[in-house]
């Protein structure tokens, strides 16, 4: 897979107990009581999508709160970026990018999974290849992964290769029973890992 465009999208538990999880999955019913939230706020603006955006905020934020905590962050640079989005974090990012973008709300799509998103800023990053979750010293098997090469440009006109876009883990995999580790695996230098608390993982919506 070769894109010549930024593209920010930006598993099975090793225990044999089922584990419940702090992040709220995205069921059907969810999915559409908040994309109904959205289609609201543009039928009362439909030609103002910054109103429409604000429209919309105001019917999620009382009833969910605050879907980016500060754990979203895996590793932020100049040149790399690697993010977690929970299911209820993405479908507000997607809604809210349509409503101000004025595109349709119906091409929007919600899985059920948490996806540790890989963006590669400048020609100097990292190509991070790979990202393994580790949990109880165990690795978590990822249920999609859309990591692929996408083409740079440098500034003497050539371009480079880097990896764009996310692996998807489930939402099971997120339990703050336990520590995770997440760690980015690049084509050379050093791996990246942050590991994230159980009062980390109980941040996340």
């Amino acid at each position: 897979m070769k894109r010549t465009a930024l593209v920010v999208l930006a598993a099975v538990l090793c225990s044999s107990s089922p584990a419940t999880a702090d992040v709220e999955p995205m069921t059907p019913e969810l999915f559409e009581r908040i994309k109904i939230m959205a289609e609201s706020a543009r039928a009362k603006a439909p030609t103002a999508p910054k109103l429409a955006t604000q429209y919309f905020w105001q019917q999620f934020n009382p009833e969910f709160g605050n879907v980016e905590p500060r754990v979203t962050g895996i590793h932020n640079t100049r040149d790399l970026t690697i993010t977690l989005a929970t299911p209820l974090n993405s479908l507000f990012s997607q809604l809210t990018r349509a409503l101000s973008r004025l595109e349709p709300l119906e091409a929007i799509t919600q899985g059920p999974d948490v996806a540790i998103m890989v963006l590669p800023r400048t020609v100097n990053s990292p190509d991070v290849e790979r990202i393994v979750l580790v949990r109880d010293g165990k690795f978590v098997e990822p249920v999609a992964v859309k990591l692929g090469p996408m083409e740079l440009k440098t500034l003497m006109g050539g371009s480079v290769s880097r990896h764009v876009g996310s692996v998807e883990f489930p939402v099971t995999a997120f339990d703050p029973a336990q520590a995770i580790t997440i760690i980015a695996i690049p084509a050379s230098g050093a791996n990246i890992e942050r590991t994230l608390s159980p009062e980390d993982l109980r941040q996340l919506r």
